[in-house]
């Protein structure tokens, strides 16, 4: 998937990340599951979904390990998940 090419996730580091944002003084932090662009940061079971785990270079899931960092600080967790799909062509 062309769009997804260039992410390799290389510099992931979802401890890292948590800590960071725990010491910046936030009591929760909020990540984007899925983008309007049909982009899901999971394995999304769904039919044709564009994941970072099949369409990247990355070929992970870089949605776990980031929930499962912030469950180990005290920082309160936000799914955002995009209900529009701008990928869909409707003409």
């Amino acid at each position: 998937m062309k769009q997804l090419d260039g992410f390799t996730a290389s510099n992931y580091q979802p401890e890292t990340w948590a800590e960071l944002i725990k010491n910046s003084g936030a009591k929760y932090s909020v990540i984007t599951t899925r983008h309007h662009d049909d982009v899901s940061l999971w394995d999304s079971k769904v039919d044709k979904a564009i994941t970072s785990l099949r369409e990247s270079k990355a070929k992970k899931d870089v949605l776990t390990p980031f929930d499962v960092a912030l469950k180990k600080t005290s920082l309160k967790t936000g799914l955002h998940y995009s209900l529009p799909d701008w990928s869909c062509d409707t003409n």
